[in-house]
């Protein structure tokens, strides 16, 4: 079955993407993140391919050579990943740069900063938008048709929409100067 080992190789490379940009690009402040928080993204990264797996030995209707099953879901929940993928490294980019200092590249501070340009005009976190896009990619490369992915998706949407909401409130209790017309997740809308 070809969907199920898709879908893992893109987590794989979602995992792996992950953990380069959080050993090379990621400038952390001395904040800590909540144990439960930190426990469930544990429990959701641990049993993720385990749930995939559990449809790769499901009996399927699947059968042929790879190209013959391949579907117009399989490309375009590929061309969401990637692009969601892309947009989010950016946006952790745009968010460690504001640590930098502009002339030596070096390190200045670990404060907070408000993030501008691109998607940030927009949205207080477009990188909790993105990771909404990049679960969304994995469902609709499976068809919508995995019940345990869909609650997977569904818990990634709630998880980001709560996140998103509390650092957009933050910021704005925090910088005065905090645009007003910025949401928090959703470009217009919240």
């Amino acid at each position: 079955a070809f969907t199920p080992f898709f879908i893992l190789f893109m987590m794989a490379v979602q995992c792996w993407r992950r953990y380069e940009e959080c050993v090379n690009t990621s400038i952390f402040s001395h904040s800590t993140i909540n144990l439960f928080h930190f426990m469930t993204g544990v429990f959701v990264y641990s049993t993720f391919p385990l749930s995939i797996l559990t449809q790769a030995i499901a009996p399927e209707n699947n059968s042929g050579s790879i190209a013959m099953q391949i579907s117009c879901q399989h490309i375009l929940g590929f061309l969401l990943f990637c692009i969601a993928s892309f947009t989010q490294r950016s946006t952790h980019k745009t968010l460690a740069e504001l640590r930098l200092d502009n002339k030596t590249g070096k390190v200045k501070d670990l404060n907070h900063h408000v993030p501008k340009g691109w998607m940030f005009k927009h949205v207080s976190c477009p990188h909790y938008l993105c990771e909404i896009f990049i679960y969304c990619s994995f469902c609709l490369v499976d068809s919508f048709g995995s019940e345990i992915l869909n609650y997977i998706f569904l818990f990634v949407i709630v998880n980001q929409i709560v996140a998103a909401h509390m650092n957009h409130t933050w910021y704005k209790k925090t910088f005065k100067y905090y645009p007003k017309d910025r949401k928090a997740i959703i470009p217009f809308i919240f």
